[in-house]
């Protein structure tokens, strides 16, 4: 994903340098390291929608409010 997007960004007039190169092609494998490390399973993760993180700030600082 990330060499896509340096392909994109080239073609579309914008600059790199090896520090970007180095990035597309490292990234990837220093994530799927650290997330073996850690035990973290992607698909464990529960996805929220942002209206429902919304809501839910608005309730707390209603609550923080009548607590005051």
């Amino acid at each position: 994903m990330e060499i896509s997007a340096v392909t994109i960004g080239f073609f579309l007039g914008g600059n790199f340098g090896i520090g970007t190169l180095i990035m597309a092609f490292v990234a990837g494998h220093i994530w799927d390291y650290l997330f073996k490390r850690l035990n973290f399973v992607v698909d464990d993760v529960e996805h929220r929608a942002i209206k429902d993180d919304y809501e839910y700030f608005l309730k707390r600082l209603k609550k923080e409010e009548d607590a005051n």
